[in-house]
């Protein structure tokens, strides 16, 4: 299995919504950080992936518990700095979804409107 990080200085963009989430959250005390999180399955019966109100509600969810709090008083932060490539990493392998087949395609974290990382296996 290959761990990957791509390096990406694109914002995300009304293209890109349309396939992915995104989210604008504070992450640790004062920087604000963008999240966008790619899914992925076969389509259902009806012809769609997911409902993706309900996803974006769990996807809201899980990232509230990184909104505004200090990630080094975190468990994982406490053994891996807090920084975006790592902030990646942490959503991909932690956040799930209750509803299979749906996963997670990859995670793109921008520490600003012109630099961010995505990671992705």
């Amino acid at each position: 299995m290959a761990v990957v990080f791509d390096a990406t200085p694109a914002a995300p963009t009304a293209a890109t919504a349309a396939t992915t989430l995104n989210f604008d959250i504070t992450l640790g005390a004062a920087a604000n950080r963008a999240v966008m999180v790619g899914v992925s399955t076969n389509t259902n019966t009806l012809g769609m992936v997911a409902d993706f109100a309900i996803v974006k509600k769990q996807l809201k969810e899980f990232l509230m518990t990184l909104d505004h709090v200090c990630l080094n008083d975190l468990p994982y932060f406490k053994e891996h700095n807090p920084t975006t490539e790592n902030i990646a990493k942490y959503i991909y392998k932690n956040f799930s979804f209750p509803r299979a087949p749906l996963r997670i395609k990859k995670v793109q974290v921008w520490e600003s409107d012109t630099a961010s990382v995505v990671y992705y296996e």
